[in-house]
């Protein structure tokens, strides 16, 4: 059986070709930093996104996913299971637990105690949560909904088409036999030519800034691999989403190697590498 990212690993020169693609998008960004976008309200863009992913695709039959700005109550069913349903419980069976041991104490009066406390823990947690992805997008297949953040704004066309992927893909069952580094490449590189045919500066900004760091951590990864050495202009951490991974380091996300294979087999292959997988 054949790994999704073996056209990676196995490549002849893949250190080669990662290089001549962190050159290209370094060209790129230097050539965007000196433009500006219009803001568009988040209604118009993901219907333009949305039209624009399906354009790209040729995936106009699947459903249209809900779109909202992020809240406490937009965390993924796992979180909420993760921070609510499993500590609650185990709060209170604790707490029935110790009624046995400590008779003297109402069972009751354990149980709210025991609840209260367990419900300040969720609150915190969950306040956390909310924190930690407030500038994130996600996709919720469960309500095929996705959530995106509230200061989204210049943004938000490259988060809806990368969402809106997702949620084709799901809907095609490609998760159900493609690796996450696999569906994350494919949704970056969607957001990325959707970003680059609708004109979007701002979106194609915040795809090829995300991209251009994913190309240095991977860069790095395989420099590590094969004891060889970096061009130290190519892995500066001077780009936004630097911080995401220590480049030095080349440590990587499945989104940096999705990100590498599609952008590398895109030069092989061509724009239909997007299409026949989706």
């Amino acid at each position: 059986m054949t790994n999704d990212l073996d056209p990676l690993y196995n490549h002849p020169n893949v250190i080669g070709e990662v290089e001549s693609l962190l050159e290209y998008k370094l060209w790129e960004i230097g050539k965007l930093e000196k433009k500006n976008g219009p803001f568009k309200s988040l209604r118009q863009v993901k219907k333009e996104g949305f039209n624009a992913v399906d354009d790209f695709l040729g995936t106009h039959e699947y459903k249209k996913p809900s779109v909202k700005k992020h809240g406490l109550l937009n965390l993924g069913k796992y979180e909420t299971a993760m921070i609510i349903g499993i500590p609650l419980t185990a709060g209170v069976l604790y707490d029935a637990g110790t009624q046995l041991m400590f008779e003297s104490m109402q069972f009751m009066t354990l149980v709210k105690l025991g609840i209260g406390s367990k419900l300040a823990g969720v609150v915190g947690s969950n306040l956390k949560m909310y924190s930690d992805r407030k500038d994130q997008a996600f996709y919720k297949p469960s309500f095929n909904q996705i959530v995106v953040p509230r200061d989204i704004q210049k943004r938000q066309l490259n988060a809806i088409a990368h969402e809106y992927t997702h949620s084709i893909q799901i809907q095609k069952g490609l998760d159900q036999f493609k690796s996450r580094a696999y569906l994350e490449g494919h949704a970056r590189g969607v957001d990325y030519h959707v970003s680059r045919r609708e004109f979007d500066i701002e979106a194609l900004k915040e795809s090829v800034e995300m991209s251009l760091s994913s190309l240095k951590r991977v860069y790095s990864h395989f420099a590590l691999l094969q004891n060889k050495n970096t061009d130290p202009s190519l892995t500066m951490p001077l780009r936004k989403y630097d911080h995401l991974g220590r480049i030095e380091e080349g440590l990587i996300s499945h989104h940096d190697l999705g990100c590498a294979l599609f952008f590398l087999r895109e030069k092989q292959e061509g724009l239909d590498i997007y299409r026949t997988h989706s």
